[in-house]
């Protein structure tokens, strides 16, 4: 894998993180969601107040991957995770989970996935996550993982 940088995205990384929304919009929301850079921008403003922290994968200074978190009391929820079509398959969402980790410290993670998106739900079940539930009505997953203290 090449060297890379994970940090917290910037206001100057939102049209990159709308590409890579938009190209996988399907796979991120069930209401299927294409963003704007005005409408991510939003979200990205509106997140200190919600909690939430938007972390990149950036290689050569450019944004390639990113994931979303939530931050409550009792857990850290995995939002959203994204990467670039043409740069999967390289080990960019493990390294993103592994700051998710990072970030969650002592407290449980839980994340929903679609039912469709079977590589996603692969990733995390070999990263420790178990089934929750099954929500059939939005046809989404609810798993958690159980840190290792």
């Amino acid at each position: 894998m090449s060297e890379f940088l994970i940090r917290e995205i910037e206001k100057a990384d939102i049209p990159t993180m709308v590409r890579i929304w938009n190209q996988n919009f399907k796979a991120l929301t069930t209401a299927n969601i294409k963003h704007k850079v005005d409408s991510l921008t939003k979200w990205w403003e509106d997140a200190p107040q919600r909690n939430y922290k938007f972390f990149g994968l950036f290689i050569d200074n450019r944004l390639r991957a990113f994931m979303i978190l939530e931050y409550r009391p009792e857990a850290l929820w995995l939002k959203k995770m994204a990467v670039f079509k043409k740069d999967r398959k390289k080990g960019y969402g493990n390294e993103l989970l592994k700051i998710c980790e990072k970030e969650a410290g002592d407290r449980k993670i839980y994340t929903e996935i679609k039912a469709e998106n079977v590589d996603t739900i692969n990733i995390v079940f070999k990263k420790g996550f178990t089934l929750l539930v099954f929500n059939e009505e939005l046809d989404k997953y609810i798993l958690e993982k159980i840190p290792q203290n």
